[in-house]
């Protein structure tokens, strides 16, 4: 489970995990190859192997996201690069 308050983004990036999603309430845009994905609540997505994807939460959203390996990055207390505020 996870909370992006709106505005709330993960940017660009890539892993070699299959990653799927499910929107349990709000709205995520997600930018898979460069095309805009609209997902509302209820909607499920899956980002496939090795390809750039960034999302920016358009409102307050709560989200479930399920890999098809372990991403060593997401173990232990760390935040990914990908999720740090810009500088």
């Amino acid at each position: 489970w996870a909370n992006l308050k709106k505005g709330g983004r993960a940017a660009l990036h890539s892993h070699p995990e299959e990653q799927f999603f499910w929107i349990t309430s709000g709205c995520l845009e997600f930018r898979i190859n460069g095309q805009l994905f609209v997902c509302p609540e209820g909607s499920v997505l899956t980002v496939p192997s090795f390809v750039a994807h960034d999302a920016i939460a358009t409102e307050d959203t709560t989200f479930v996201s399920f890999l098809s390996g372990v991403r060593k990055d997401l173990l232990g207390t760390n935040v990914p690069e990908h999720f740090k505020a810009d500088a």
